[in-house]
């Protein structure tokens, strides 16, 4: 291909690159904010039976400075050693709250948290969460 043909042929890429929606060509100079999966695991440490009306555990991913409460793709039984997965979250600082909320005469009406706990997550790559609940005292939160 000679010198004048090599010319033609980049001038014929420009209206082509120009005609382009703004959606669809990639901006090289922006960079997104990665995600990462937060994986919960829920366990019991000491006796099973404390409450006696029954209690159910919970745990909830607050922003740090990342954004907003996120609400989890997966969550089971909220009975212990159910588990919660959240699979977008945005890189940066979250904290995880684990709590206990104590069944009223039934589990359909719960009490406030209770035997609670938290820690500060700072989330650059997909992160496995344990919770260990021991019934009338503050959980506690171990990365894995």
């Amino acid at each position: 291909m000679g010198r004048g043909s090599w010319v033609v042929l980049m001038l014929g890429l420009v209206p082509v690159t120009a005609g382009c929606s703004p959606d669809r060509v990639a901006d090289h100079g922006s960079v997104e904010a990665a995600e990462h999966a937060v994986v919960v695991r829920t366990r019991l440490v000491g006796p099973e039976a404390y409450y006696l009306e029954g209690a159910l555990v919970h745990v909830r991913l607050e922003p740090g400075s990342a954004g907003e409460e996120l609400v989890p793709e997966v969550w089971g039984p909220e009975e212990v050693g159910g588990r919660a997965r959240w699979d977008a979250v945005p890189e940066g600082e979250w904290r995880l709250v684990g709590s206990t909320r104590v069944c009223n005469g039934s589990c359909g009406e719960l009490s406030g948290p209770s035997d609670a706990c938290a820690l500060d997550l700072d989330v650059t790559t997909d992160t496995t969460v344990v919770v260990t609940y021991r019934w009338g005292e503050p959980c506690g939160i171990a990365v894995s």
